[in-house]
């Protein structure tokens, strides 16, 4: 668990503001699992509770995996591609220049060489 991240129950989800220590936990107030806008919304100035780490994951809660989406990239973060000079999976680093946002326009960027494969050979049907 660290800063930023959501954590849920199955019943409700709570967003992490803070980790102490790596093991106490500041997290949001309870919403429910369907009212993710809300927890959004919460700031570092709405969290009501602590626990520690061990407690959280004892009692069945778990940090909920976000969707991979290429428009989250941030500089240096690697991703791959689809090159038109070669017609195979490459990976490289974002570097918000002409080429990523180029490559992200023309929906080129994948989160593994598993999927820039699995769309080259869609492309090469």
């Amino acid at each position: 668990m660290k800063k930023g991240d959501y954590i849920t129950n199955g019943e409700y989800t709570r967003k992490v503001f803070a980790v102490i220590d790596e093991d106490l936990i500041a997290y949001s107030i309870p919403w429910s699992a369907e009212e993710p806008e809300e927890i959004k919304k919460a700031s570092e100035n709405s969290f009501n509770s602590f626990d520690l780490k061990t407690h959280l994951e004892k009692a069945g809660w778990k940090v909920v995996e976000k969707e991979w989406r290429p428009e989250d990239l941030k500089k240096g973060d690697k991703y791959w591609y689809i090159s038109d000079w070669d017609v195979a999976t490459s990976p490289t680093v974002w570097d918000n220049d002409k080429t990523d946002l180029y490559r992200l326009k023309a929906k080129n960027v994948f989160k593994d060489q598993e999927s820039a494969e699995e769309a080259l050979k869609k492309i090469m049907e």
